[in-house]
């Protein structure tokens, strides 16, 4: 899996490119978010277009970013999840714990609202 990183402001965004699944880009996920929260970023998007599957054990691990993000007086948001991934949300019900967003720019904005 590869990560990028990019900065609107105050907010950094995280882009996973590939699968967030068992052994495969869950570890990778965390590891970014904790990266982000050890330079004392605090407001966190991630951009979810890049990514076409997820397993439970990568929904465990964004909510474990969440729980992180939120330790450290953070908030994550969510943008971009493709319908697939937007459904395991919704079936999960964990669309009542993050706050997704169509796009990353409504993601960012919402910070300063």
């Amino acid at each position: 899996m590869r990560i990028d990183y990019s900065q609107k402001g105050n907010t950094t965004i995280i882009t996973p490119h590939g699968d967030i699944r068992i052994n495969q880009g869950d570890v990778a996920l965390r590891d970014a978010v904790r990266s982000q929260l050890d330079e004392g970023k605090r407001q966190i998007v991630i951009d979810m277009a890049g990514v076409n599957f997820m397993d439970s054990a990568g929904l465990g691990e964004v909510v474990g970013c969440h729980k992180s993000v939120s330790e450290k007086g953070g908030e994550i948001k969510l943008a971009a999840l493709n319908p697939r991934i937007n459904d395991l949300f919704t079936l999960t019900k964990l669309f009542l714990v993050f706050k997704i967003f169509d796009t990353v720019d409504e993601a960012v904005a919402s910070f300063s609202s």
